[in-house]
């Protein structure tokens, strides 16, 4: 009985297994799950109500839609080269809130020392800074608020002051002039409506078409602005100020002191101005900035068109040098590559008050008084002679009786913005020069002889490089009157060379040129030491600013291409070449490692050891021949015996902090590629 029963079971155990092999078949069970980054896992914890995306592929892939029911997907920088780079992120946080932002900042801090961040505002990029290797990337669009607030910033303030326009960090400026009725209100924003609201305030912001030449940039305009720094904490600043009649033309204020919160508890405004002044400047060096509070003026935005005029360059160059000198009006100056158009000038009145055909009308009332005192009285009626208004009469139309382009109700139409014609792969070069300065014709006429000289293919038919002449009135920030070049060519992978090439030739074919470079627009120097020596050209108190990042940014967290780098080590620290002090073991706290030149040599073997209790060591620069598995040329680093890594590239090695006694650096090259070489600084206790 026993052994029946035996057998009963079995059988039913082997028909058992037989069918689960035949579900398996047909329903194969799910793979098992990829283990997830156990930093990711982390922040998911920090964060209230943001998303964390582990995922950077997926998140590339998912659809967003914003308040006004405008869908984007992915990161959508409006710019391929940064969309293509994008996969070199570690994860992604999607923050709807200043608090969130602090939790994921404040659990770095405390557990994740080493891992770099990179953040992204609303708009499109010229320069592919918001990404970095291995980053916990911050994509800010989802801070989104756009409010028109009384001004209880001023104990008092004259007509037309009273409100103010406070948003989120995350936004674009359509999104803003959408809710702001422009033929009421006017603030400084970017004259291209795609433009993001973080980067154009946090790094000068610039509107070409009248309203900086009224007001100013668009950094002096902030009166409030939250920003998270690197270890969690937030701090919140309000300027009071009072208008000032100082320059003609210009809207001046005396600014008073200070008022600053740290985590909601008022603190001493004296701490802090160095961070404000910085913010204002190279923002994204220093921290995350969450929110902005700004200027309203409650006058009309001037309405810039476009008109075209057959002048000779010379003349062109010329009637914009003068025009820089008038209060009240603006003209940019366009070679835009189009065939049959060859000079196109952007103008506006910088009286809003008046209707846009009114507008139009006293700068054509301007044109004919400049072309009679310059050329004579047969330029009186130049207009009908030169065809001055076809392309003016153009614009009213479409605009007008059409409105095409525009979106949204009346006073919110967007038809102007010059993104429109935009590329989604370019590159620029650029520089702003005195418009006093002896060599300013000579710079615009530079530009000009390399436009021309530039091989195009369609036999020039299809446009492929422009330029821009802007005069711009920077007075009210402290500066003076100017002329910017925006020198730009698509696709990048065509042009990047002839770009390059005239960054380079620049500085040393105009040596004594006072130029200065806009943050947004990237510089394209060969060398290393190119690239260093720029910097100070877009930050005139880059100093000054050296000092603040170590103050609030010492490990480094918000370092970045083209931003504000840590400053050189002292004097009195070691400095140490793989080349001079080979074999060497030196005792220090702190102190720069190198190879020893521009560009290191062949066949190499050097290393250094340093001796010091719990080193930090910081790589600042780094480009070696790059192969599969570093098998030409490396840079080792050892505790000891134990190698904790080499690499080769031209991607920063990560950073580490040491515990033990000593380390080795050391470099080893074959007799191919010599490339630039490496920084490594360190600070021992």
């Amino acid at each position: 009985m026993a052994s029946r029963l035996a057998l009963v079971l079995m059988s039913a155990h082997c028909a058992h297994g037989f069918l689960d092999g035949l579900f398996d078949l047909f329903f194969p069970p799910p793979p098992p799950p990829t283990p997830q980054d156990p930093l990711c896992v982390d922040l998911k914890r920090a964060v209230h109500h943001s998303r964390v995306f582990c995922d950077v592929e997926a998140y590339a892939q998912t659809t967003f839609r914003d308040q006004f029911g405008d869908k984007t997907k992915g990161f959508a920088f409006g710019h391929s080269m940064c969309d293509k780079l994008t996969h070199q992120l570690r994860l992604v946080v999607r923050p709807r809130s200043t608090r969130d932002v602090s939790a994921v900042l404040k659990r770095l801090h405390e557990r994740w020392g080493d891992v770099p961040v990179s953040m992204r505002s609303g708009g499109h990029s010229y320069t592919c800074n918001a990404i970095k290797r291995n980053s916990v990337h911050f994509d800010l669009r989802a801070l989104d608020k756009i409010e028109l607030v009384p001004n209880t910033i001023d104990a008092s303030f004259v007509a037309g002051e009273g409100k103010l326009l406070t948003t989120g960090a995350g936004n674009m400026f359509k999104n803003l002039l959408r809710k702001v009725d422009a033929r009421k209100y006017s603030f400084v924003h970017g004259e291209c409506h795609g433009v993001g609201v973080g980067g154009f305030l946090l790094h000068g912001g610039y509107h070409a078409a009248g309203l900086s030449d009224r007001y100013g940039y668009g950094n002096s305009t902030i009166r409030a602005l939250e920003v998270v720094v690197a270890d969690g904490s937030v701090v919140r600043f309000e300027e009071p100020r009072e208008r000032s009649y100082e320059l003609s033309g210009l809207t001046t204020y005396n600014r008073f002191p200070l008022r600053v919160w740290k985590n909601g508890e008022s603190v001493a405004a004296a701490e802090y101005v160095d961070l404000w002044d910085s913010l204002r400047v190279a923002g994204s060096s220093f921290g995350i900035v969450t929110e902005f509070t700004v200027q309203v003026w409650e006058e009309p935005e001037p309405t810039p068109f476009f008109v075209k005029i057959d002048l000779t360059f010379e003349q062109a160059i010329k009637l914009l040098a003068d025009s820089g000198a008038d209060d009240r009006i603006v003209a940019n100056f366009y070679i835009p590559g189009v065939p049959l158009i060859d000079l196109v000038f952007q103008m506006a009145w910088t009286d809003g008050h008046l209707t846009p055909a009114e507008q139009q009308e006293e700068v054509f009332k301007w044109l004919t008084q400049y072309f009679v005192r310059t050329y004579g009285r047969s330029w009186s009626n130049w207009r009908q002679t030169k065809h001055a208004e076809w392309l003016v009469g153009l614009q009213n139309l479409l605009l007008g009786r059409f409105g095409l382009g525009g979106i949204g109700e009346a006073g919110h139409n967007l038809a102007m913005d010059l993104g429109l014609f935009y590329k989604d792969d370019w590159v620029t070069s650029s520089q702003t020069v005195d418009l006093n300065d002896p060599n300013v014709l000579n710079v615009m006429r530079w530009h000009k002889k390399h436009y021309d000289s530039h091989a195009r293919s369609w036999f020039g038919l299809v446009p492929q490089c422009w330029l821009l002449f802007n005069a711009i009135d920077i007075r009210a920030n402290g500066g003076s009157r100017g002329m910017y070049v925006d020198h730009s060519c698509w696709a990048a992978k065509d042009h990047l060379g002839y770009v390059q090439r005239m960054e380079h030739e620049f500085k040393y074919d105009f040596p004594n040129t006072n130029y200065v470079k806009y943050y947004n627009v990237p510089t394209w120097m060969k060398t290393q030491a190119d690239e260093q020596q720029v910097l100070g050209r877009y930050f005139h108190t880059y100093g000054e600013m050296q000092g603040v990042k170590a103050k609030y940014d010492p490990r480094g967290v918000f370092d970045q291409y083209q931003g504000v780098r840590p400053a050189p080590a002292p004097a009195s620290d070691v400095r140490l070449t793989l080349l001079r002090q080979h074999g060497t073991t030196t005792r220090a706290t702190s102190g720069r490692i190198s190879d020893g030149y521009r560009t290191y040599g062949k066949n190499l073997d050097r290393s250094v050891t340093v001796v010091g209790e719990s080193c930090y060591l910081k790589w600042q620069n780094f480009d070696v021949e790059d192969s599969e598995g570093c098998k030409y040329d490396f840079v080792e680093l050892l505790v000891g015996s134990q190698s904790l890594g080499k690499w080769c590239g031209t991607s920063l090695p990560p950073n580490y902090r040491l515990s033990g006694g000593e380390f080795t650096v050391k470099l080893h090259t074959d007799e191919g590629v010599e490339a630039g070489g490496f920084l490594l600084d360190f600070e021992c206790q």
